[in-house]
């Protein structure tokens, strides 16, 4: 994934508080101060043009917020050089999130051939996706591994793991893991910041493997450039991929040919049931898929128990709609979408 991809969800958890805040400016003064006329103007001038800036910022147009903080800050009273700032610091940060690195999220370097990263393999193959966070050629960033008062970095990667058995069974868990750096990190374009996910390979007995992973880097503290940047957290856009059992590539080639043929010996054949059916989901279209379900219907009428669960799973694949549970459900609901 590139920055353009996951600079909307690297977002400051107290941006928007304190973007409100900066819009309340401060009525009561500890000593009453007369003003002259033009003192009075400037800060209604101030005020116009903060909430100018505010406004730019919320509808995300950086550009004309750095102009508009360009103005010069003269007659600006003390609780406007204070929103000022606080606005300076916003737009630093969204100007990082926005330009300031080539890559940063998930990315795969298995590719397909049109250069997308790949998200379907087998259970033993490699993935190779990593979380990156590579700057510009122009900039150079630090992560703090611990600060002043002893708060240290940490990079939590929740990962959520559904496995599907041969017989439809489905079992879903969470791996959590965290990376807590016992040194600072530096990176620049040549030296990113480079973190390789695990495997999450699965047992034999499972047919297909979805995962999916999320990721959020809390930060004891931040330079871009030499300049301390005032984030707090770094999130990522998740990603996920798919394991599948050993010949899946052949099922996914021709799924509605596979599915016709496991048919037959449907008992033998569970898991290519199974897989043949995820992938006509994901990718055939109306007539293919009505055809494939037909053929578990037909599956469903013959009494094979043995192979019931796992037909009962695939058709839930296949039919998202479908209030059917149980084999008596689906063929009434088979008998009536034929009706008429």
């Amino acid at each position: 994934m590139t920055s353009t991809g996951a600079v909307a969800a690297m977002r400051m958890s107290s941006a928007c508080l304190l973007l409100s805040l900066l819009l309340v400016s401060c009525s009561v003064s500890s000593e009453a101060v007369e003003k002259t006329a033009e003192e009075l103007a400037l800060e209604t001038w101030h005020e116009n043009l903060i909430g100018q800036i505010a406004a730019s910022y919320r509808e995300e147009d950086l550009e004309r917020t750095q102009q508009l903080l360009e103005n010069k800050r003269d007659g600006a009273n003390p609780d406007q050089r204070r929103r000022y700032a606080s606005l300076d610091e916003l737009l630093f940060v969204a100007l990082i999130r926005k330009d300031g690195f080539s890559e940063l999220g998930f990315v795969g370097s298995v590719k397909e051939k049109d250069g997308s990263s790949r998200t379907e393999f087998s259970m033993k193959e490699e993935h190779g996706f990593a979380l990156l966070l590579q700057p510009k050629s122009e900039n150079q960033g630090k992560i703090l591994a611990v600060n002043a008062s002893g708060t240290r970095s940490t990079l939590i990667i929740d990962v959520d793991v559904e496995d599907w058995l041969e017989d439809g069974s489905k079992f879903k868990h969470r791996l959590p893991r965290s990376y807590v750096p016992t040194e600072d990190i530096l990176m620049d374009a040549q030296h990113p910041y480079r973190l390789p996910l695990p495997h999450f390979t699965a047992s034999p007995q499972v047919f297909i493997r979805r995962v999916k992973v999320r990721a959020r880097f809390l930060l004891a503290g931040m330079y871009w450039n030499g300049k301390k940047a005032p984030m707090s957290q770094i999130k990522f856009e998740p990603i996920e991929f798919y394991r599948f059992a050993k010949g899946f590539r052949s099922v996914r080639a021709a799924p509605l040919k596979t599915l016709t043929t496991v048919a037959k010996r449907a008992e033998k054949y569970l898991g290519h049931i199974l897989v043949a059916s995820w992938f006509l989901d994901r990718h055939a279209g109306p007539k293919e898929r009505k055809e494939a379900v037909g053929i578990l219907i037909e599956l469903l009428r013959s009494g094979r128990q043995a192979a019931e669960p796992t037909v009962l799973a695939a058709l839930k694949f296949l039919v998202k709609d479908a209030t059917a549970h149980d084999r008596d459900g689906w063929l009434r609901w088979w008998t009536l979408q034929n009706k008429g």
